[in-house]
């Protein structure tokens, strides 16, 4: 937050310095409102989009109490703050669904291993042998029992898929 509002005031400040909001500088105030909403938490990077829509709105005030015969760039700076805050509520959104789906695909992960691990455990204790081969003949997995049956003591396994 602190690096973020930092930033934004630093953008103000040369905003300003170079002529206001016609400058050109606004855009990169933008991509940092935009950047805190990917980093920040939701409120936290709604009070960045109103610190830049208010250093916005100040400087371009400073800028026309300093040269009164300039053109006022009011309706641009209220504009560039409602973009502010359309960017970082949209922001917001993807980052909640992507964090959401990350959760999901970590929760199913977990689950898809717990299964794997039951599904050795029972074809391992299993009376009956059973021995799995892909479609190249090669041995994926094999039970104790398929092991006794074959009278071997050990079957060459695939490499990638060894049987505990």
């Amino acid at each position: 937050m602190l690096v973020v509002s930092a930033d934004i005031g630093w953008l103000a400040l040369l905003m300003g310095l170079s002529g206001g909001v016609g400058s050109g500088l606004d855009g990169f105030v933008l991509v940092t409102v935009t950047a805190g909403a990917i980093i920040l938490s939701n409120r936290t990077s709604l009070l960045t989009a109103a610190l830049a829509t208010f250093a916005v709105l100040y400087q371009e005030l400073y800028t026309t109490l300093a040269a009164p015969a300039e053109p006022s760039g009011f309706f641009q700076a209220g504009v560039l703050g409602t973009l502010f805050f359309a960017s970082t509520m949209v922001i917001q959104n993807v980052s909640g669904r992507l964090r959401q789906n990350e959760l999901r695909n970590l929760s199913q992960a977990a689950e898809l291993a717990d299964l794997e691990r039951i599904n050795q455990l029972v074809i391992q204790r299993m009376q009956t042998g059973i021995v799995v081969v892909d479609e190249k003949n090669v041995v994926r997995t094999a039970n104790q029992s398929a092991q006794r049956l074959l009278a071997q003591r050990s079957i060459p396994w695939a490499q990638s898929m060894r049987s505990p």
